[in-house]
């Protein structure tokens, strides 16, 4: 335990290493989960900023979706060649674009500072997942969709369907209730590295 605190001393307490200690603003509901996320290597705290509860962006959580896949198959991701996006030349954008996360938003902008529904989110996520299982010999078990037990599933784009109801199946995205699924709400820096943290053990 050299190098490390103990936090958050009580019933929950855990040590943790001192460079990866979050000390952002965040909900109570979050604290566990991003505290571990931190541990597990999956966040970059110099681009996360010091509000978890403020949406995040598509830059930030390129860098969550990015650092989770390289935690899951323990080497670098080669980056897409500067002045594939003329937006940003952020590592993290062109590790999501050459790995498959995300295209941009068109074939040159990226649009770093534009934030993420709850469906995007789940998306980038997938997308993630699914380019860990192509390089490892991680497989996620079999799952059926059940989406269609939330009265809002007609709100989920075509595009969305699919890594929606992996993401619910596997209890890694949850309804807002048990009857909504919120695919359009927006999506914090909070909640999404909580789904980040869920998704290290999701096979």
């Amino acid at each position: 335990l050299e190098g490390s605190t103990l936090k958050q001393d009580g019933t929950m307490s855990f040590a943790v290493r001192n460079e990866r200690y979050v000390s952002a603003n965040m909900s109570s509901w979050a604290q566990n989960d991003v505290q571990w996320a931190s541990q597990n290597g999956i966040l970059d705290l110099n681009i996360l900023g010091s509000d978890y509860t403020a949406p995040i962006t598509r830059l930030q959580f390129a860098s969550v979706a990015v650092k989770l896949a390289e935690c899951l198959i323990g080497v670098s991701i080669t980056p897409a060649p500067q002045g594939t996006f003329v937006d940003t030349d952020n590592e993290y954008a062109l590790k999501a674009y050459a790995s498959g996360i995300t295209s941009g938003v068109s074939a040159t902008e990226f649009n770093p500072n534009g934030t993420l529904t709850r469906q995007q989110m789940a998306t980038f996520i997938y997308r993630a997942l699914m380019y860990v299982r192509d390089n490892t010999n991680i497989r996620y078990t079999t799952y059926t969709p059940a989406l269609e037990k939330y009265s809002d599933n007609w709100a989920i784009a075509d595009w969305a369907k699919t890594s929606m109801g992996f993401m619910n199946a596997l209890g890694l995205v949850k309804g807002v209730s048990d009857t909504t699924i919120d695919p359009d709400g927006k999506c914090t820096i909070e909640q999404a590295v909580v789904v980040a943290n869920r998704s290290v053990n999701a096979d």
